[in-house]
């Protein structure tokens, strides 16, 4: 019924998802300008907003080609934690970057909910959000261990040239857009951080400003306005169209935290539950109704892309009910291999564990061995040597931490 009201796929995707130059191709081809940390650290320290791609200071920006070295670089993932609780970095070589070692460079996509129409960020409440990530979540940032300079973030207000554009920013702006997906799937990505909160709306008075500087149509021309013209947005993240599609993308890659892939048929058919008022659908507002399909047709094309080849799948604090999508989501992933969810710093225990369980390992034909550990009843789990034929792995657990669910699946 959902391929029927969403339409057949369209077409093969430009770049491969797995590839790391083809990342580095696709920012080029798009004119995508990657965001230094160390910049939004300075617009921080000077109380400014987040400024449009079009007014960015060029020396807070990546430039092409700092880009295209990347493919001279070293291509790593960081062996430092096992399971994986990120995607790989570069490692840029020494003549790149005129120090004594090469650098590592780590590639984020952000994902949050523009609060105006105007401006994403009018109260400057995604940067306090996004600066505050990047402080209290060590494993993923490195805050502090490395240069600020190193670490380069996608923000769309600021990467893409935004309106009123140039024919040719236009131009890039449709490139962009046409695999968007890519940064927030693309295995290249370090980490995709979802900003799901906005603005609590009983601060609004007390903390926006008499004036803010937007582009205004009747001059056409970017100046201070007042605040009073900004058209806000208070839709939910999860409710809004394009963050539930880049949730979907970067679920499909083969680290993901609290949500699970979904296969196409199950994420069409909640869709269309939302669209009929049912409250297990999902609700998904746009402000163009023509995205809804581009939607559905981008979340099809980039989950069969990823489930055609995935051999492995490390999935970080599901909740019982992404628990139970998941199991309903694995026998499309033909090619898995080693699957592994694992609980992160959980301080409470599961309810429906042992039927969440139950579950996956229903859902799993290949499965061959099925381990759990948790806080209440192991100390310390070491897994075996996994059955013959299966790929080598272990994991250590420490049960003040972690919760662990490991399977080895046989191929044929």
């Amino acid at each position: 019924m959902g391929a029927a009201i969403f339409g057949d796929e369209s077409g093969d995707v430009d770049y491969d998802l797995r590839n790391p130059e083809d990342l580095i191709n696709f920012l080029i081809d798009a004119n995508i300008r990657l965001v230094r940390l160390s910049y939004l650290l300075e617009l921080n320290a000077a109380g400014r907003l987040w400024p449009r791609r079009q007014e960015a200071e060029e020396q807070g920006l990546v430039r092409c080609h700092e880009i295209e070295c990347l493919k001279r670089a070293e291509y790593v993932v960081d062996e430092k934690h096992f399971p994986p609780v990120c995607g790989g970095a570069f490692v840029r070589q020494r003549r790149d970057t005129g120090a004594g070692e090469g650098r590592v460079v780590r590639i984020y996509s952000v994902s949050h909910c523009w609060e105006a129409q105007q401006h994403p960020d009018p109260f400057g409440f995604q940067a306090h959000l996004l600066l505050k990530w990047f402080r209290e979540t060590r494993d993923f940032s490195a805050f502090g261990k490395n240069d600020p300079d190193q670490c380069w973030l996608f923000i769309d207000f600021i990467s893409l040239p935004q309106y009123k554009r140039t024919e040719a920013e236009e131009q890039q702006f449709r490139h962009a857009m046409n695999s968007m997906h890519l940064l927030y799937s693309h295995s290249a990505i370090y980490h995709v951080i979802r900003l799901e909160k906005i603005m609590p709306a009983h601060l609004h008075r007390s903390l926006q400003r008499d004036f803010i500087e937007i582009y205004c149509e009747t001059t056409n021309k970017v100046e201070l306005r007042p605040f009073a013209e900004l058209v806000m947005n208070d839709t939910l993240y999860f409710q809004r169209g394009w963050c539930v599609a880049e949730t979907q993308w970067m679920c499909t890659r083969s680290v993901s935290w609290e949500r699970s892939p979904m296969t196409p048929a199950m994420f069409q058919e909640r869709v269309i539950r939302g669209m009929e008022g049912d409250p297990d659908g999902l609700v998904l507002i746009f402000t163009h109704r023509s995205d809804l399909e581009s939607v559905v047709q981008l979340q099809e094309k980039v989950f069969r892309k990823h489930a055609q080849h995935k051999t492995v799948l490390y999935l970080y604090n599901l909740p019982d009910t992404e628990l139970q999508v998941l199991a309903e989501t694995l026998p499309s992933l033909v090619s898995l291999q080693v699957l592994i969810v694992q609980d992160v710093d959980q301080e409470h225990e599961r309810t429906n564990l042992r039927q969440s369980l139950a579950a996956l390992a229903a859902s799993m034909p290949k499965c061959k061995e099925l381990f759990y550990a948790n806080a209440f009843g192991v100390d310390l789990l070491l897994l075996g040597d996994p059955p013959r034929r299966s790929p080598p792995i272990s994991a250590w657990c420490n049960a003040s931490h972690y919760n662990v669910v490991e399977s080895h699946f046989v191929t044929d």
